[in-house]
């Protein structure tokens, strides 16, 4: 953009405050007809104008008038139009002291030097007027055009990727920039600010005229949702036309996140079976759902409950209850203690008759069991939730018993058994013998429980008693 500026310089602080950053080079502006050589605009003088800079980047340009035969031969004064103005003159290069719109001289003064602010930036020209009282008018002494080329950065259009940014992920910063001077821009830097605050640049090298570019600045986390400001700054490139349109602000929508929250997120059950409750927080739309069966769930808009069934082993169990929606999710791990030992038998006694027999007796237990006896006349055989006892005949005609006894863990459990004795038995096989006058021997059987003895009722016999039998001598 071409633009002319024409600026009172009061003082340098003035200059500091009012002037642009960057103007066309020397070099970029052409100057008709050439402000270098001297020329006589009548014959008692010569001008010649030359531009440059001042210490501070400023466009100038100094006059140089000197009288043809060394003095001047009468008071008078020089104006210089910038842009159809009169334009404040200067005493020295870096336009620190001012002289005011008139250069005045007196009449046998010699050579005038003065500098004034040219604008480079504009196509408008620069008139040089004298004023000498004897002639009493103002006299044009010539027109000098200028016409410069410079670029012109701005920063067309700036966005974020993804568009509609989520807090605490990465988000891409883009700018489109545009060279819409008529000169080449070099060494264009671009910084990036969120909410005032600077958090990085990038650089391109050159851009021509009409030209645009795409830049980006990777990554930027929003801190959480909100509105943010979002600036993008192309500092003054070298020979900038006008700098007051190097940036662009937009506003950047920031959406927080899915987020789900348990609290708390560990629960404990006891062994019995119960229900325990967590807070849900959450900015979504959310479901529970559990990995196991000895858990059910239900749920309210803030909080879900967890019910345990009863847990009838001996060992502690885990479960997990997942909370999820919209791509957020929180889990809650339910701990349930492990049940007690148990360990029960029924009956816990059994009574068999002296024949002997068969029983059952049934084992309830949540742990690993076995079964064992302390004698030879019972034997036990063990199935899952009972265990079957066979008892052996009682021959003795004295009542007996024994313990059977259920071991599982730190548990044990005994079963009393009591057999009935046998009734007394004394048999004797044969019941009668018969012998031949000549006499002899012969035995007789005795099966008995009890104690017996043996006698005869004549003096021809004779007995003879051994454990299980007994022996007759017949004369």
């Amino acid at each position: 953009m071409k633009q002319f500026i024409n600026i009172l310089f009061v003082s340098i602080l003035f200059i500091v405050i009012n002037c642009p950053t960057s103007f066309a080079s020397v070099d970029d502006c052409t100057f008709t007809p050439s402000p270098s050589s001297w020329q006589s605009p009548y014959d008692n003088v010569y001008y010649r104008l030359s531009t440059g800079r001042t210490w501070l980047n400023t466009p100038t340009a100094k006059v140089q008038a000197q009288p043809t035969s060394g003095s001047w031969p009468d008071q008078g004064s020089i104006k210089v139009y910038v842009n159809g103005s009169a334009t404040t003159l200067y005493r020295d290069s870096d336009l620190s002291s001012s002289i005011g719109t008139n250069y005045d001289y007196s009449a046998g003064s010699g050579n005038i030097e003065f500098w004034f602010y040219t604008g480079f930036t504009s196509d408008s020209p620069i008139k040089l007027k004298h004023w000498e009282d004897h002639l009493g008018t103002w006299y044009q002494n010539w027109t000098i055009n200028v016409s410069c080329t410079a670029p012109d950065m701005i920063v067309q259009d700036i966005w974020t990727n993804p568009s509609s940014p989520e807090a605490s992920y990465r988000t891409q910063l883009y700018a489109k920039i545009k060279n819409t001077g008529d000169a080449n821009a070099s060494n264009i830097t671009l910084k990036y600010y969120i909410n005032g605050s600077y958090v990085g640049q990038d650089t391109h090298s050159s851009l021509s005229p009409g030209s645009t570019q795409t830049e980006y600045y990777s990554y930027y986390n929003f801190s959480s949702g909100g509105n943010y400001s979002y600036k993008v700054v192309i500092d003054s490139v070298s020979g900038e036309s006008n700098t007051s349109n190097n940036d662009r602000t937009e506003t950047v929508s920031v959406t927080e996140p899915p987020s789900i929250s348990a609290s708390p997120s560990t629960v404990y059950c006891s062994y019995s079976g119960e229900t325990e409750t967590s807070n849900i927080s959450a900015n979504v739309s959310w479901s529970a759902s559990d990995n196991t069966s000895w858990i059910s769930t239900s749920s309210s808009s803030s909080r879900v409950n967890i019910t345990c069934q009863r847990n009838t082993t001996t060992s502690q169990r885990t479960g997990r209850v997942t909370v999820s929606g919209s791509g957020a999710s929180d889990h809650i791990d339910v701990i349930q203690e492990k049940a007690p030992e148990e360990l029960s038998v029924n009956p816990t006694s059994k009574y068999f008759q002296h024949t002997g027999g068969n029983a059952s007796i049934n084992v309830s237990s949540n742990i690993s069991w076995s079964v064992s006896e302390n004698t030879s006349w019972l034997s036990v055989s063990k199935s899952s939730n009972s265990f079957s006892i066979q008892c052996n005949a009682n021959e003795a005609t004295s009542q007996r018993s024994a313990t059977i006894t259920v071991s599982g863990g730190s548990l044990s459990r005994q079963i009393q058994i009591t057999q009935e004795r046998a009734p007394d038995k004394l048999e004797v096989s044969p019941l009668s013998k018969n012998f031949t006058h000549t006499g002899g021997n012969a035995t007789i059987n005795v099966n008995a429980n009890v104690s017996w003895n043996v006698n005869e009722n004549t003096s021809w016999l004779s007995v003879s008693k051994s454990s299980n039998s007994f022996s007759i001598q017949c004369n």
